[in-house]
């Protein structure tokens, strides 16, 4: 395979992947996306002003400048009370104020919130009721997520923490019962912050970094990649000629001086005594046919020429 596959891969790679990132996003080159809206459910009473935060972080590859966020699901009116610019890969916060008009009827809404060019938009809960409803609504959700939180394994500094959130809920409880409101509020608005900074340590906890899930991709496409390929990579090898004909050689010998052939041994003759030089050749003759070198009928002919 050429070397110039593992250089082309990649730009390849590269090349379609900025071809998704800026060339699919045709309409605008500006992306702002909703990341996250505080806080999660809105409750409010009819007739009223509310403020919810919004946060977005800008996709695409211009500024965005404009964020005209609208509503869907119910019959409110947004407006936003900032104004502010996000680059590329930037977030930022809105606050936006909500106006409930006093014909809204309680109730709890699926809405969602709209940002183009996303039209399906973010869902968001919206719970319309009058005061003691909202008070009794709230203290009811922080003690479901109080037994929730309960479940997970938590450490001593939590568990202490835990013990400071029910004492505030009982506090709540009193003030909603004499219609302290306002001081209900400010003990249900320290148990969330409590409650919140442990719910954020959990998930850090469970969180798989970034950087190990990017890595894990690239492996596996590599791997890929190479099963693909395998059938035109073709791994350098280190020939040894001069050392693969030895090593043969006697391979051969082996196999064939596994089982010797047995020469009866013939009493030299007067002439052959009076010739040491025919001695010697019936003798290296005799040694190459028991090692296998020498053919039965070409040992036989050489054995009538020296005399043997």
């Amino acid at each position: 395979m050429d070397k110039k596959i593992f250089i082309v891969l990649p730009l390849v790679l590269i090349f379609v992947t900025c071809y998704f990132i800026i060339f699919l996003n045709v309409f605008r080159l500006d992306n702002p996306k909703i990341e996250e809206i505080y806080p999660s459910e809105l409750l409010v009473e009819p007739n009223s002003i509310s403020y919810i935060r919004v946060e977005i972080k800008n996709y695409g590859f211009g500024v965005a400048k404009e964020f005209p966020i609208n509503i869907t699901g119910l019959d409110l009116k947004l407006h936003n009370e900032n104004e502010m610019e996000l680059l590329p890969f930037q977030t930022g916060t809105l606050l936006i104020k909500v106006i409930v008009p006093a014909h809204t009827k309680s109730g709890i809404y699926t809405t969602r919130l709209i940002l183009p060019p996303d039209k399906e938009g973010t869902k968001y809960r919206v719970v319309v009721e009058n005061r003691e409803n909202l008070m009794t609504y709230r203290y009811n959700k922080l003690k479901n997520s109080l037994q929730y939180i309960k479940i997970l394994g938590l450490s001593e500094k939590e568990k202490e923490k835990i013990e400071e959130v029910e004492n505030l809920l009982n506090e709540t409880a009193t003030k909603i019962s004499e219609k302290d409101y306002a001081s209900a509020e400010d003990y249900m608005d320290q148990i969330e912050i409590i409650l919140d900074s442990i719910k954020e340590k959990e998930i850090q906890k469970t969180e798989i970094p970034l950087e190990i899930i990017v890595g894990i991709v690239v492996l596996i496409s590599f791997i890929t990649l190479l099963w693909i390929f395998r059938p035109h990579i073709k791994v350098p090898t280190i020939s040894f000629k001069r050392s693969h004909k030895p090593v043969i050689k006697s391979e051969r010998l082996l196999e064939k001086t596994e089982k010797p052939k047995e020469v009866k041994e013939e009493k030299p003759s007067q002439e052959k005594k009076s010739s040491p030089l025919k001695n010697k050749m019936l003798q290296l003759i005799e040694e190459q046919y028991r090692a296998g070198l020498l053919s039965e009928k070409t040992y036989e002919e050489l054995k009538k020429k020296y005399g043997g």
